[in-house]
């Protein structure tokens, strides 16, 4: 959505589960905030290890840094929320279930799995 207004900074998303669905990968962002506002149904917000119920009206904040989340429609009907964020042009993004990590420079994302990472002496 903040595309078709010309926003080039923060991203809004409109989004919409179906019941049983998750929403995305269990993750948090190095460079970037997020939120979601719940607009219809209800789900299940994982937040670090901790699962939250929410529903209508519902804010949540994710800030860059903070702990890994995830949701999933944990209800009958389509869970409808607003999501949006920052948009830098680099971000990390840690994937902690799956051991992988996300690159992106300015739109261009790259995939590794944590195995495949090693410290390079100095």
């Amino acid at each position: 959505m903040g595309d078709l207004v010309g926003l080039s900074t923060v991203g809004f998303h409109l989004v919409r589960v179906e019941p049983g669905d998750e929403t995305t990968q269990h993750h948090n962002h190095e460079h970037s905030d997020e939120f979601i506002y719940v607009l219809s149904g209800k789900g299940t917000l994982f937040l670090g290890e901790e699962g939250i119920e929410i529903g209508l009206g519902d804010f949540a904040g994710f800030p860059m840094n903070g702990p890994a989340h995830s949701m999933k429609n944990a209800g009958s009907e389509d869970f409808v929320y607003l999501m949006g964020g920052g948009r830098p042009d680099i971000d990390i993004c840690n994937y902690p279930k799956i051991q992988r990590r996300m690159y992106m420079v300015k739109g261009e994302k790259e995939y590794v799995d944590l195995q495949h990472l090693e410290r390079v002496p100095k």
